[in-house]
Protein backbone atom coordinates (compact mmCIF):
# COMPACT_ATOMS: atom_id res chain seq x y z
CA UNK A 1 0.00 0.00 0.00
CA UNK A 2 1.40 3.24 -0.84
CA UNK A 3 2.13 5.71 2.19
CA UNK A 4 -0.01 8.11 2.60
CA UNK A 5 0.84 12.22 2.13
CA UNK A 6 0.36 14.65 4.93
CA UNK A 7 -0.80 17.46 4.31
CA UNK A 8 1.24 20.60 4.84
CA UNK A 9 -0.31 23.66 6.41
CA UNK A 10 0.11 27.01 4.18
CA UNK A 11 0.36 29.94 5.83
CA UNK A 12 -2.37 32.47 4.62
CA UNK A 13 0.01 35.62 2.92
CA UNK A 14 -1.07 38.52 5.08
CA UNK A 15 -2.90 41.77 3.15
CA UNK A 16 -0.34 44.25 1.92
CA UNK A 17 -2.25 47.21 1.47
CA UNK A 18 -0.39 50.33 -0.91
CA UNK A 19 -1.51 53.76 -0.83
CA UNK A 20 -4.10 55.62 -2.92
CA UNK A 21 -4.71 59.67 -3.06
CA UNK A 22 -8.18 60.58 -2.11
CA UNK A 23 -10.00 63.83 -2.95
CA UNK A 24 -7.69 66.59 -2.43
CA UNK A 25 -8.36 70.18 -1.62
CA UNK A 26 -6.50 73.12 -2.16
CA UNK A 27 -6.52 76.48 -0.93
CA UNK A 28 -4.12 79.53 -2.10
CA UNK A 29 -3.73 82.96 -2.19
CA UNK A 30 -5.41 84.45 -4.56
CA UNK A 31 -5.24 88.29 -5.11
CA UNK A 32 -6.44 90.31 -8.65
CA UNK A 33 -7.09 93.84 -9.51
CA UNK A 34 -10.98 95.23 -9.45
CA UNK A 35 -10.38 98.87 -10.95
CA UNK A 36 -7.87 101.47 -11.24
CA UNK A 37 -7.58 104.94 -11.84
CA UNK A 38 -4.92 107.93 -12.63
CA UNK A 39 -4.04 107.54 -8.79
CA UNK A 40 -5.94 104.44 -7.56
CA UNK A 41 -5.74 100.69 -7.52
CA UNK A 42 -8.47 98.17 -5.97
CA UNK A 43 -7.02 95.16 -5.31
CA UNK A 44 -9.39 91.90 -4.27
CA UNK A 45 -6.99 89.10 -2.39
CA UNK A 46 -8.42 86.19 -1.20
CA UNK A 47 -6.35 84.38 1.92
CA UNK A 48 -5.90 81.26 3.41
CA UNK A 49 -8.42 79.72 6.12
CA UNK A 50 -7.61 81.31 9.64
CA UNK A 51 -5.67 83.84 7.79
CA UNK A 52 -5.61 87.23 9.88
CA UNK A 53 -4.04 89.43 7.48
CA UNK A 54 -3.48 92.29 9.78
CA UNK A 55 -2.33 90.79 12.84
CA UNK A 56 0.39 88.45 10.70
CA UNK A 57 1.58 91.75 8.28
CA UNK A 58 0.73 90.38 5.10
CA UNK A 59 1.45 93.10 2.78
CA UNK A 60 0.55 94.28 -0.86
CA UNK A 61 3.44 95.67 -3.42
CA UNK A 62 3.71 96.90 -7.02
CA UNK A 63 6.66 97.21 -9.02
CA UNK A 64 6.43 98.87 -12.34
CA UNK A 65 7.41 95.75 -14.61
CA UNK A 66 6.46 92.86 -16.14
CA UNK A 67 7.34 90.31 -13.65
CA UNK A 68 8.73 90.77 -9.83
CA UNK A 69 11.99 92.24 -9.70
CA UNK A 70 12.86 90.27 -6.92
CA UNK A 71 15.67 92.05 -4.76
CA UNK A 72 14.71 95.46 -6.02
CA UNK A 73 12.42 97.93 -3.57
CA UNK A 74 8.93 98.21 -4.51
CA UNK A 75 7.62 101.25 -5.99
CA UNK A 76 4.52 101.10 -3.50
CA UNK A 77 3.94 99.41 -0.63
CA UNK A 78 0.61 98.66 1.84
CA UNK A 79 -0.50 96.45 4.91
CA UNK A 80 -3.67 95.01 4.52
CA UNK A 81 -5.71 96.50 7.93
CA UNK A 82 -8.02 94.14 8.56
CA UNK A 83 -8.26 90.41 9.87
CA UNK A 84 -10.90 89.66 7.01
CA UNK A 85 -10.04 86.20 5.28
CA UNK A 86 -11.20 87.67 1.93
CA UNK A 87 -11.45 91.48 1.25
CA UNK A 88 -10.52 94.39 -1.28
CA UNK A 89 -7.38 96.76 -0.53
CA UNK A 90 -7.54 100.10 -2.02
CA UNK A 91 -4.64 101.47 -2.54
CA UNK A 92 -4.51 105.34 -3.22
CA UNK A 93 -1.67 108.36 -3.19
CA UNK A 94 -0.61 106.31 -6.77
CA UNK A 95 0.45 107.94 -9.94
CA UNK A 96 -0.61 104.93 -12.35
CA UNK A 97 0.54 106.09 -15.35
CA UNK A 98 0.54 104.26 -19.28
CA UNK A 99 3.09 101.35 -18.32
CA UNK A 100 2.78 97.94 -17.17
CA UNK A 101 2.92 96.97 -13.19
CA UNK A 102 3.01 93.78 -11.06
CA UNK A 103 1.24 93.92 -7.90
CA UNK A 104 2.32 90.73 -5.33
CA UNK A 105 0.85 89.93 -1.80
CA UNK A 106 2.84 88.63 0.83
CA UNK A 107 1.90 86.77 4.11
CA UNK A 108 4.45 88.99 5.98
CA UNK A 109 5.91 92.78 5.45
CA UNK A 110 8.73 91.35 3.43
CA UNK A 111 8.39 91.66 -0.46
CA UNK A 112 10.47 88.48 -0.90
CA UNK A 113 7.63 86.48 0.59
CA UNK A 114 5.74 87.47 -2.44
CA UNK A 115 3.12 84.17 -3.14
CA UNK A 116 0.80 85.90 -5.67
CA UNK A 117 0.50 88.57 -8.26
CA UNK A 118 -1.40 89.82 -10.97
CA UNK A 119 -0.60 92.13 -13.60
CA UNK A 120 -1.76 95.56 -14.55
CA UNK A 121 -1.65 97.18 -17.77
CA UNK A 122 -2.41 100.37 -17.82
CA UNK A 123 -2.88 100.43 -21.35
CA UNK A 124 -6.24 98.76 -20.41
CA UNK A 125 -5.27 95.00 -20.29
CA UNK A 126 -4.59 92.97 -17.33
CA UNK A 127 -3.01 89.19 -17.15
CA UNK A 128 -4.41 86.19 -15.11
CA UNK A 129 -2.93 86.67 -11.70
CA UNK A 130 -0.99 83.94 -10.75
CA UNK A 131 -0.25 82.03 -7.24
CA UNK A 132 1.82 79.47 -5.32
CA UNK A 133 0.66 76.29 -6.12
CA UNK A 134 1.41 72.51 -4.49
CA UNK A 135 -0.06 69.21 -5.55
CA UNK A 136 0.61 65.51 -4.58
CA UNK A 137 3.40 64.12 -7.19
CA UNK A 138 2.58 60.49 -5.92
CA UNK A 139 2.27 59.11 -2.64
CA UNK A 140 3.56 56.05 -0.59
CA UNK A 141 3.28 53.76 2.97
CA UNK A 142 6.55 55.93 4.08
CA UNK A 143 6.83 59.02 1.77
CA UNK A 144 5.00 61.46 0.04
CA UNK A 145 6.42 63.45 -3.08
CA UNK A 146 4.85 67.47 -3.30
CA UNK A 147 4.96 69.05 -7.17
CA UNK A 148 4.95 72.64 -6.54
CA UNK A 149 5.22 75.49 -8.49
CA UNK A 150 6.12 79.68 -7.21
CA UNK A 151 5.80 83.21 -9.03
CA UNK A 152 8.45 83.64 -12.07
CA UNK A 153 11.76 84.31 -11.55
CA UNK A 154 12.15 83.71 -7.67
CA UNK A 155 14.43 81.37 -5.41
CA UNK A 156 12.67 79.34 -3.18
CA UNK A 157 16.11 77.99 -1.11
CA UNK A 158 17.82 81.34 -0.58
CA UNK A 159 14.42 82.57 0.95
CA UNK A 160 13.81 79.41 3.56
CA UNK A 161 11.09 77.89 1.70
CA UNK A 162 9.83 74.43 3.01
CA UNK A 163 6.95 72.12 2.47
CA UNK A 164 5.65 70.27 5.80
CA UNK A 165 3.41 67.60 6.29
CA UNK A 166 0.39 67.25 9.25
CA UNK A 167 -1.73 63.87 9.68
CA UNK A 168 -5.13 64.97 10.14
CA UNK A 169 -6.60 68.36 8.87
CA UNK A 170 -4.46 71.00 10.83
CA UNK A 171 -4.46 74.72 10.55
CA UNK A 172 -0.74 76.30 9.65
CA UNK A 173 -1.36 79.38 12.50
CA UNK A 174 -1.85 77.14 15.70
CA UNK A 175 -0.31 73.74 14.58
CA UNK A 176 1.89 70.86 16.17
CA UNK A 177 5.51 69.85 15.13
CA UNK A 178 5.31 68.52 11.54
CA UNK A 179 5.63 64.72 10.77
CA UNK A 180 7.67 65.57 8.33
CA UNK A 181 9.14 68.68 5.53
CA UNK A 182 11.50 69.22 3.14
CA UNK A 183 13.21 72.35 2.32
CA UNK A 184 12.37 73.79 -1.15
CA UNK A 185 14.99 73.94 -4.02
CA UNK A 186 15.81 76.91 -6.04
CA UNK A 187 13.77 76.39 -8.57
CA UNK A 188 10.36 77.66 -10.15
CA UNK A 189 8.58 74.39 -9.93
CA UNK A 190 9.70 70.96 -9.65
CA UNK A 191 9.20 68.04 -6.89
CA UNK A 192 10.73 68.26 -3.13
CA UNK A 193 9.72 64.38 -1.41
CA UNK A 194 8.98 63.77 2.21
CA UNK A 195 10.73 60.41 3.57
CA UNK A 196 9.98 58.75 6.68
CA UNK A 197 6.84 59.58 7.25
CA UNK A 198 4.29 57.16 8.02
CA UNK A 199 1.36 57.26 5.72
CA UNK A 200 -1.76 54.91 6.54
CA UNK A 201 -5.27 54.42 4.46
CA UNK A 202 -8.26 55.94 5.55
CA UNK A 203 -6.37 58.58 7.19
CA UNK A 204 -6.78 62.63 6.53
CA UNK A 205 -2.99 64.43 5.62
CA UNK A 206 -2.47 68.08 5.46
CA UNK A 207 0.41 69.81 3.35
CA UNK A 208 1.64 73.25 3.33
CA UNK A 209 3.85 75.70 1.63
CA UNK A 210 5.38 78.16 3.73
CA UNK A 211 7.51 81.07 2.60
CA UNK A 212 9.49 81.82 5.67
CA UNK A 213 12.09 79.78 7.61
CA UNK A 214 11.48 76.26 8.76
CA UNK A 215 13.01 77.21 12.03
CA UNK A 216 9.73 77.58 14.29
CA UNK A 217 7.40 75.15 12.50
CA UNK A 218 5.00 75.17 14.71
CA UNK A 219 4.68 78.88 15.08
CA UNK A 220 4.91 79.99 11.37
CA UNK A 221 2.61 82.01 9.50
CA UNK A 222 3.94 82.69 6.03
CA UNK A 223 1.85 80.12 4.23
CA UNK A 224 1.18 80.44 0.91
CA UNK A 225 -1.03 77.29 -0.27
CA UNK A 226 -1.90 74.44 1.55
CA UNK A 227 -3.53 70.95 0.27
CA UNK A 228 -5.84 68.03 2.27
CA UNK A 229 -6.35 65.06 1.51
CA UNK A 230 -7.25 61.51 2.45
CA UNK A 231 -6.16 58.59 1.74
CA UNK A 232 -7.30 54.84 1.07
CA UNK A 233 -5.84 51.09 -0.14
CA UNK A 234 -6.17 50.34 -3.56
CA UNK A 235 -9.53 48.76 -4.86
CA UNK A 236 -10.83 50.68 -2.32
CA UNK A 237 -13.77 52.98 -3.50
CA UNK A 238 -11.72 56.19 -2.17
CA UNK A 239 -8.98 55.17 -4.81
CA UNK A 240 -11.11 54.53 -8.09
CA UNK A 241 -11.45 58.96 -8.19
CA UNK A 242 -9.47 59.19 -11.97
CA UNK A 243 -9.45 63.25 -11.37
CA UNK A 244 -7.60 62.00 -7.75
CA UNK A 245 -4.65 60.25 -8.41
CA UNK A 246 -2.41 63.15 -9.55
CA UNK A 247 -3.41 66.65 -8.64
CA UNK A 248 -1.05 68.39 -10.44
CA UNK A 249 0.36 67.65 -14.21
Amino acid sequence: MAPSLSKKSVATPKAIHAVALGSPVLNQVIIGVQNYGGDFVTVSYQCLPANRPSTYGNTVYIWEATAIPWGQPAYYQRQIDTNQQNGVAILTGLTIASTTYIIGYAPAPDPAMCCASVLLDAGGMMAAPTSVNIGVRSIGNTSVAIRYSVLSGYLPADNGNWVGIWQSYTSPYNCPEPIGYSRVPNLTEGTVNISDVPITIDTAYTVVYFMGQPENRTKNTTAAAILTFDTASIGSPKSLVPSALRTFN
